[in-house]
């Protein structure tokens, strides 16, 4: 039996008749039952059609190019089918997993995905490091780095403000200040233990 999947991008389908031209030419290729995707991106239906392949079946697709899905999904899908004893069809790229080399492409697929995936870790792990060395943490700036802050908040307490008071008048919660200011002391202030460890 073939099983097949057509993806719409709601913003260039053309309306009903982008679907009815996808449904027709899968029938015309012979697929007894075709699974219609509404953004890609969701992939319910490409699920819902891999799961009812069978040993022996094949899962048919217009297009790679145009089924909007990332190198990582198409290479889960695609072991997924190979998992099930079927195979993959995708007309426009004449590509067919059940024909001698058909399996390669898709192998080339994972291989990339893979690559992709890697790739993306590395320049996240950079970019964290350069974070961190720039700023000393990634993340919201801190409040209390600003040394005039720090000064403002350590008189207002001096002066026996309270930390209701000095949060008000600094524009920040009393949870920070106390964060930074342990039991509302001007001389508890945190960040000179930081520095002192830095140091």
């Amino acid at each position: 039996m073939l099983v097949g999947w057509v993806p719409i991008d709601p913003p260039t389908a053309g309306g009903r008749s982008g679907v009815k031209r996808g449904v027709a030419r899968l029938r015309e290729h012979g697929c007894e039952r075709v699974f219609v995707e509404v953004g890609p991106w969701r992939r319910t239906s490409l699920r819902r059609a891999v799961s009812s392949l069978g040993s022996g079946d094949g899962l048919v697709m217009g297009s790679l190019s145009g089924s909007g899905l990332r190198f990582d999904w198409l290479a889960e899908c695609a072991a997924d089918v190979r998992r099930r004893g079927a195979r993959m069809v995708c007309l426009e790229e004449c590509l067919d997993t059940g024909r001698p080399g058909g399996g390669q492409v898709f192998a080339l697929v994972s291989a990339l995905a893979a690559s992709r995936r890697r790739r993306e870790a590395l320049r996240r792990a950079a970019a964290r490091k350069a974070c961190r060395m720039s700023r000393g943490a990634s993340g919201r700036p801190r409040f209390f780095r600003c040394p005039e802050r720090v000064r403002a908040a350590k008189e207002l307490l001096r002066s026996g403000a309270g930390v209701a008071v000095t949060a008000r008048s600094l524009g920040v919660s009393e949870t920070t200040v106390r964060r930074w200011f342990p039991g509302g002391r001007a001389s508890a202030f945190i960040g000179d233990a930081a520095a002192g460890a830095g140091a």
